[in-house]
């Protein structure tokens, strides 16, 4: 079907993919695109990035006792909003905590090695091994033995 035989104000534009309304035409994804981009509007499953009101008090919320993204996917906001309100009232980062085998003294897991690709359960293993060779030197001796 030729382009200029469609009225495209009645198609719904935006509201299906641009691939599967042009196949119901007949016509190339690309005239449906430009169809689409002519009127201004949005392609189907778009979401703008408007800034969401949360109506939840962010001094109730347990800002650095779980991770930022995690707890942005519990709230239903992102990461960085909640990166932004934990920094704004001053506290710090969630760290995880592992304990010592030896004595069950806390050991904790900075996470800032992650950033590089090193996975969480290895860094969790370096720092428990770390601990373990300041604090229990003579198990270490006896461990290499």
């Amino acid at each position: 079907m030729s382009s200029k035989l469609i009225n495209w104000d009645e198609q719904p534009l935006g509201q299906v993919p641009d691939r599967v309304l042009a196949e119901e035409l007949g016509v190339n994804k690309n005239m449906v695109f430009r169809a689409r981009k002519r009127r201004d509007i949005k392609p189907c499953g778009f979401h703008s990035k408007v800034h969401k009101r949360v109506d939840f008090d962010w001094g109730e919320q347990p800002l650095g006792e779980l991770p930022d993204e995690a707890l942005g996917r519990k709230l239903g906001v992102s990461g960085n909003a909640v990166k932004y309100q934990r920094i704004k009232r001053g506290i710090p980062v969630y760290q995880k905590t592992e304990y010592c085998p030896v004595c069950g003294e806390a050991v904790l897991v900075f996470d800032t090695r992650r950033k590089v690709g090193i996975p969480l359960r290895i860094l969790r293993a370096v720092a428990l091994i770390d601990h373990v060779r300041e604090a229990h030197q003579s198990v270490m001796e006896t461990i290499e033995e």
